[in-house]
């Protein structure tokens, strides 16, 4: 599961392209806001199941979110649209990452919420208190956790204060439900070592 919005034409290219040469066997989603104007450039290019869904951003015009070191030209909260869809396990991905395996075996993975922990330098960012965090980049999301209920709740959670982006909400939220992936399946920049770099299935 993806989401595009109007800088992210580009990136979005790239993904389908990696995932079109693995050869995923499962629905790609593609989460789009009215601003992304770029749909047929990709709606018959690839050999995926390709299926995009409009993001109804009138939804989210109260949730306010300000970072000094970003600018933000979408909505953070979009990210929440994830949880409205039915299917039984999502894996959704950010945009800003290299795919170099396939990451279709996380499908098989039978826990409810997977996500790969945060280094020690941003965990205090991201998370309240002695709290152990992940990293939102990559989240493995089973039915359980694919409802209104959730999205509601994290909806509220966003509208109690002004965060930085929606990685400290989903923080928040899934504190005490999170199982963690080793860190190949999102390898983040300040995990990287010449060892991980070769077992690393994502470099986001």
């Amino acid at each position: 599961m993806l989401i595009a919005t109007k800088n992210f034409a580009l990136p979005l290219g790239v993904t389908l392209h990696t995932l079109n040469k693995l050869q995923t066997k499962y629905d790609v989603v593609v989460l789009y806001d009215e601003y992304f104007n770029e749909l047929d450039l990709y709606k018959n290019k690839f050999k995926l199941n390709l299926i995009f869904k409009k993001i109804d951003i009138d939804v989210y015009k109260e949730i306010k979110f300000s970072n000094p070191s970003r600018v933000w030209d979408y909505n953070p909260a979009f990210r929440f649209e994830i949880f409205k869809l039915n299917y039984d396990k999502i894996i959704y991905l950010d945009l800003d990452i290299l795919i170099k395996k396939s990451l279709d075996e996380l499908f098989e993975l039978e826990g409810d919420f997977y996500a790969c922990e945060l280094h020690n330098l941003t965990n205090k960012y991201y998370t309240l208190g002695n709290q152990k965090g992940f990293n939102a980049g990559l989240l493995v999301i089973g039915k359980k956790y694919l409802n209104d209920n959730v999205f509601n709740s994290l909806l509220d959670i966003s509208k109690k204060n002004t965060y930085t982006g929606n990685q400290k909400i989903l923080n928040e939220y899934f504190d005490d439900k999170v199982s963690f992936l080793e860190i190949k399946y999102n390898l983040t920049t300040d995990f990287l070592t010449l060892e991980n770099l070769k077992t690393a299935y994502m470099i986001h």
